[in-house]
């Protein structure tokens, strides 16, 4: 960073300290921070001018390991109008293993349903984090806790319809969002790279899991923002205390 640093770095490496270069000059502090707060909690932040590349560069520190590992997939994601690049503080440091299975937290999510949050927000990110998110849930078998949370989320949709009838509503909005940020478009592209990606080309069979893979976090997307309409709805058609 140009400046001296208002984080206190560490003495000791920690895998929970990430820095992110190449970010717009236009970005503020808090659509960064915002964007990071997808991966996890965050225990101190700090964005600088970076007077060498005339762009912006934050250090992001995290309370947790899964949430800083989920941040390193997210190289190449569009931040306003620059693709940003995340890395490590410190090289030397290597994040342990895999999220804790019995935490519910935002940190211990699997990385494709962190990243279709992100697709739901309207976050543009490359095709490669996709596959860089599958090939980390594949690697630590984190597929069937993908599964549970998807039947969740269709199952809260489907109680919420039934009470409040918004089937059109939710569906309307789902169509809106794939208009607005191509979803369909973005699949199509991704199916077509990921399978020559070097991913699929590692691991057996990989191409046509990758897609129906793929095909599922982009629907998972479409499904969240769904969710968080039909309970903006739910919201807002529960009475008030002062009405009763």
């Amino acid at each position: 960073m140009s400046t001296r640093s208002k984080i206190q770095i560490p003495e000791q490496s920690t895998a929970t300290l990430v820095v992110v270069k190449d970010i717009s000059p236009a970005s503020s502090e808090k659509t960064v921070k915002d964007f990071f707060l997808f991966c996890g909690k965050i225990k101190d932040f700090e964005l600088q001018k970076d007077e060498s590349s005339g762009k912006q560069v934050a250090l992001v520190w995290f309370e947790r390991e899964p949430a800083a590992k989920t941040a390193t997939l997210l190289t190449n994601a569009l931040i306003d109008d620059s693709h940003i690049t995340v890395e490590p503080y410190f090289k030397d440091a290597i994040p342990s293993g895999s999220d804790d299975l019995h935490d519910e937290s935002q940190e211990a999510k699997p990385k494709t349903r962190i990243i279709a949050e992100y697709l739901a927000a309207g976050y543009q990110l490359q095709d490669h984090v996709i596959a860089k998110g599958l090939e980390y849930d594949q690697k630590y078998n984190l597929s069937d806790k993908v599964k549970t949370y998807l039947a969740q989320l269709q199952e809260t949709v489907k109680q919420l319809d039934e009470k409040y009838k918004v089937t059109e509503t939710v569906t309307a909005k789902a169509g809106e969002i794939d208009s607005k940020y191509q979803v369909q478009d973005k699949v199509k592209s991704t199916v077509e790279q990921v399978q020559q990606h070097p991913v699929a080309q590692r691991v057996q069979g990989i191409a046509t899991q990758t897609y129906s893979q793929v095909l599922a976090v982009h629907e998972q997307a479409k499904r969240i923002a769904a969710e968080k309409k039909a309970s903006s709805i739910a919201a807002s058609s529960t009475p008030t205390e002062s009405a009763l």
